[in-house]
């Protein structure tokens, strides 16, 4: 499976692209992995602090997990699987784990309308 990560900022439209990746059969876009009180993987949101503390004890291992075991994937066929990382949620995802990662593909959302985006 080709790992990807949709990165960008809150309000830049990165869940309606998610949203529109899952609607392919060939991809699946898991998730707001990293959001800093839940994880919310393909809709069911933990919010067990001792499930967050985990995740965050090794984001890289947390994350190279969720895109190498997609729960019930396989059924479905998908080819290739991602998530979604906001900029602010796991700063060290950008610093280390991206980088270690050549083969990872980065679909970066960015909004040039900024007010429109804080307004939205």
């Amino acid at each position: 499976m080709d790992p990807f990560l949709i990165i960008g900022q809150p309000r830049s439209g990165t869940t309606y692209l998610q949203t529109l990746i899952n609607a392919h059969p060939d991809a699946h876009c898991r998730g707001e992995l990293f959001d800093p009180w839940q994880i919310d993987d393909d809709g069911e949101k933990t919010q067990g602090l001792d499930a967050v503390i985990a995740r965050d004890a090794d984001p890289a291992g947390f994350l190279d997990a969720r895109l190498k075991a997609p729960r019930g994937l396989l059924r479905r066929g998908a080819r290739c699987i991602g998530a979604k990382v906001l900029f602010q949620h796991h700063p060290a995802l950008f610093a280390r784990y991206i980088p270690d990662r050549p083969g990872l593909r980065l679909i970066h959302v960015r909004r040039e309308n900024k007010l429109a985006q804080f307004a939205s």
